[in-house]
């Protein structure tokens, strides 16, 4: 185990994100972590935070997400820290969305879009989707030389976007040189916001204050109509779309861009599952669901705050602490799975939190996964004529988020 030990206070050495992020025995350390006690108190996500609690094994995060107490802005002791974070426009911003808020608040912001969002609606989209991948690929394969990441996720990431919010996005490299500053906002990281963040936010409104100007009647149903419906009844403020949208346009295509380069070179280290996947089609809904597991788009979730003293499994949390699940540890825990270490798309137990659980799970959880599963049947079955090269992918930089800005590849 990598040597991450600093003095706190407490018997078992501190936990270090930041010592980790992006190394290949990070998931080696989280298990030592995981295996020790199960938790451990580290380095705080944000320097406006004291220390925080992290929780590593399946159990303690499904409860600590689950957990009534352990809020995303509570009030009293954690004032002052909201206070510090809200001076910037991008944290202004982002708490008006359904990402920051509790219930109750959280619940009217989340009712009105689960319908448009749920599992049948989203499957209605597969066709198109599969027919835009398709047309994507090909244009990969007829260039010869391309990069999964920038020329086939992004465009594709970025396009399914835009059709489900009914908003025009007509760049979406552009988008992404926005939304990238924007992971700092919501990114683990040891020093105050830099302007950059919140001048990439404004972009980012003005955009979608563009598309929303821009844009024309769909026949299929989009979400920013429910949104602009629920301004018009009164129900949302107008800066309460533009908040949600701003979290769309960063989570509604990050996820997947992120995921779908990380899957790609976790079946190359597992060429039997490759083989596998490229032999049986059937497979393809359970690969999406293992790779998850085994490969999460966030190494960790959104830190919580006790909203006063409280315990979890029987640890005591004082008022106002953070409290870090390590989703990447639960997600190999083998209390919860067998050869957690092990890729095997096979696998029918996937209890996974990739997307998170409780209230907060991720929203577009359908959308992502049947995305994931397009991408990889046009991958590996709809045109399978390509391989890696030999130049080394580009990891993202940062803590939480688990990705590639680069996965070069070519036809054969």
């Amino acid at each position: 185990m990598a040597d991450v030990s600093i003095a706190t206070g407490v018997d078992a050495p501190a936990f270090d994100p930041f010592a980790i992020a992006g190394r290949e025995d990070r998931y080696a350390v989280m298990a030592a972590y995981r295996s020790r006690d199960g938790h451990a108190y580290g380095l705080p996500p944000y320097p406006e935070l004291d220390r925080a609690l992290y929780v590593f094994t399946n159990e303690l995060i499904h409860n600590a997400l689950k957990h009534p107490a352990l809020l995303q802005a509570p009030p009293g002791d954690y004032d002052e820290v909201r206070e510090t974070l809200t001076q910037h426009a991008v944290w202004e911003t982002l708490s008006k969305s359904v990402l920051l808020n509790d219930p109750p608040r959280h619940e009217a912001l989340r009712r009105p879009m689960t319908e448009f969002f749920s599992r049948r609606n989203i499957n209605r989209l597969e066709a198109w989707l599969e027919g835009f991948a398709d047309d994507l690929m090909a244009e990969c394969l007829r260039a010869g030389r391309f990069d999964i990441t920038q020329d086939l996720a992004v465009p594709f990431a970025v396009g399914a976007l835009s059709r489900v919010l009914g908003l025009p996005i007509d760049d979406p490299w552009h988008l992404k040189r926005l939304t990238a500053p924007l992971t700092n906002a919501l990114d683990m990281r040891r020093d105050p916001l830099g302007d950059e963040v919140d001048e990439a936010c404004g972009r980012i409104i003005e955009m979608i204050e563009d598309g929303i100007r821009r844009r024309r009647p769909s026949d299929t149903p989009c979400l920013i109509d429910i949104m602009e419906d629920l301004v018009a009844r009164g129900a949302w403020t107008r800066d309460t779309l533009i908040a949600n949208c701003v979290i769309f346009y960063f989570a509604g295509q990050e996820t997947v861009v992120d995921s779908l380069g990380s899957h790609v070179l976790a079946l190359n280290r597992f060429p039997a599952q490759k083989a596998l996947l490229s032999s049986r089609p059937e497979l393809l809904r359970q690969a999406v669901e293992e790779l998850l597991r085994f490969e999460p788009p966030v190494q960790y979730s959104g830190f919580r705050i006790a909203a006063h003293a409280t315990r979890l499994n029987g640890i005591e949390i004082e008022a106002g602490e953070a409290v870090v699940p390590v989703v990447a540890a639960g997600n190999r825990d083998p209390a919860a799975f067998d050869a957690p270490e092990d890729l095997d798309i096979t696998r029918t137990a996937l209890p996974h939190i990739a997307f998170g659980t409780g209230i907060h799970i991720c929203l577009g959880i359908h959308l992502a996964k049947l995305e994931l599963k397009i991408a990889l049947k046009t991958l590996f079955h709809n045109h399978p004529n390509w391989q890696l090269t030999d130049d080394r992918p580009v990891r993202r930089p940062g803590v939480l988020f688990n990705g590639y800005t680069s996965v070069p590849a070519q036809a054969v």
